[in-house]
């Protein structure tokens, strides 16, 4: 998230349907917060305030992992439903 506000993105175009998501944890974290399972509402939360989705009620689906990232932060990836 501190990558995401060190950038100064401009955020675009918000999700405004459904979506999916995978959130990747720093495994350096992981003793000290084992509970990777608690930290997905504080993501979308972040996500829906600087504009990224509209709300998290439309997340479908979501996931997360430990793995590598900066210190401090986490990875996102979202994945708008495509329509046909």
């Amino acid at each position: 998230m501190v990558s995401y506000l060190q950038q100064k993105r401009d955020a675009g175009q918000p999700i405004e349907g459904t979506f999916t998501y995978h959130i990747v944890l720093d495994e350096k974290k992981r003793k000290q917060a084992r509970d990777g399972d608690n930290r997905g509402k504080g993501v979308l939360d972040f996500l829906q305030s600087v504009g990224l989705i509209v709300d998290d009620k439309y997340a479908d689906a979501g996931s997360w992992s430990w793995g590598p990232c900066e210190p401090g932060t986490c990875f996102v990836r979202l994945f708008p439903k495509v329509s046909k």
